[in-house]
């Protein structure tokens, strides 16, 4: 702003939207989840997350 540079993702905040998921999709979400964090368990450390995901779909990754 003002000329200088800010880190943004390039969004705001009226850009946020809820979205209604069924329950097929959301059980896929799940299982993706599930399967990145056996693939974390795997690589250790050098596993680089994504990190959008826990961002995203919070209520998912905490159940």
């Amino acid at each position: 702003m003002a000329g200088r540079a800010e880190e943004s993702d390039g969004k705001t905040e009226a850009g946020v939207r809820t979205v209604s998921l069924d329950g097929f999709t959301i059980a896929a979400l799940r299982r993706h989840l599930a399967m990145l964090h056996v693939e974390q368990q795997a690589f250790g450390p050098s596993y680089v997350a994504f990190a959008v995901t826990a961002t995203v779909y919070p209520h998912l990754c905490s159940a």
